[in-house]
């Protein structure tokens, strides 16, 4: 009886063996799907007074939609106190060692994009932030910058 129950354990072992150790010729792995979001840049800097300009460069990938917002605007007399100062911001290519601005708006920070275009093609793009008169004493900003 020991021997029949010997044999018993070790065919369901080989069966149950064969069963795992073949492989399945018509399944196909699966390949997973990537789905591009957009893509937050910051760009902090400081404006040293009347006329001054600043400007940063990034790369959109894919043909979409690309929104600038002015978050913030302090004095570097009172960091962390935001100071309702416009500034100038645009959006354009690099020229050189420049952004040629296409399109710019005139804003004090805010939550929102104040600058929004659509339909921007994948290439290397600009966004200037300058002084627009109002900066009397030197400033610093961060601009968020969400595109495709």
């Amino acid at each position: 009886m020991k021997n029949v129950f010997t044999r018993s354990i070790a065919l369901a072992l080989s069966l149950s063996a064969a069963a795992c150790g073949g492989s399945d010729s018509s399944s196909t792995a699966a390949t997973p799907t990537v789905v591009a979001g957009p893509s937050t840049e910051l760009f902090e800097g400081k404006l040293q007074g009347r006329g001054d300009s600043t400007f940063f460069s990034f790369t959109v990938g894919v043909t979409g939609n690309v929104s600038v917002t002015l978050a913030s605007v302090t004095t570097t007399s009172t960091p962390g106190s935001t100071a309702n100062i416009a500034l100038g911001v645009g959006l354009g290519s690099p020229l050189a060692t420049d952004c040629n601005v296409t399109t710019q708006v005139t804003t004090g920070p805010g939550l929102v994009s104040q600058l929004t275009v659509s339909s921007f093609s994948p290439a290397i793009y600009c966004v200037r932030v300058f002084d627009v008169g109002n900066v009397s004493v030197p400033v610093n900003f961060a601009v968020r910058i969400i595109h495709t």
